[in-house]
């Protein structure tokens, strides 16, 4: 926590440095809670439009654990400091942000866990290709693979719909690409 608060102060005394890429578009989108707690993520990149309107779209969840240990290394890194500063300056909200308002402070901590998820080596408790029905507010799992007690388990079927509850992780990514 420590090392993201750190990451944080450096983000918010200047945003005027110019941004280098970063390896992906990994956007956070909320977090999960149970035996690991995560963030969630979805590739911005990868989303992809279907020929019956729906999208496409790779989620993953990190430990956060995992997510402050990283903070620290890519709060001490130049390129990572430039490319959230970068964000930040051009008015950026992440997808965790659109049913909430967060405050500054609160913007530039999740910056920090997205660059995490953009550019640390960190292994994804699960990955999700998901398919949103952005019309009717419904999303189902394509493919699943997850790491559950030491074990690798892999789906690979479409799943049933689900309505979109408010609040959730599924509502804030609606809102990310059904604008």
């Amino acid at each position: 926590m420590k090392a993201l608060t750190v990451a944080t102060l450096a983000l918010l005394a200047s945003t005027t440095l110019p941004a280098q890429q970063s390896i992906g578009d990994w956007r956070i989108v909320g977090a999960t809670s149970g035996t690991t707690t995560a963030y969630v993520f979805y590739d911005a990149h990868s989303v992809r439009k279907l020929p019956n309107g729906h999208l496409q779209v790779w989620l993953k969840a990190i430990p956060t654990d995992d997510t402050y240990k990283a903070a620290a290394e890519v709060s001490k890194d130049p390129a990572h400091l430039d490319a959230m500063r970068k964000k930040l300056a051009t008015g950026y909200v992440p997808p965790v942000a659109l049913e909430q308002q967060l405050s500054r402070e609160e913007v530039a901590v999740a910056v920090v866990r997205e660059e995490v998820a953009n550019s640390a080596n960190i292994q994804p408790i699960m990955r999700m290709l998901e398919e949103v029905d952005c019309a009717n507010r419904v999303t189902r799992d394509v493919s699943v693979q997850a790491h559950i007690d030491g074990k690798d388990v892999s789906v690979e079927r479409k799943g049933d719909w689900h309505r979109i509850a408010p609040e959730t992780n599924m509502s804030r990514l609606h809102l990310a690409l059904c604008r």
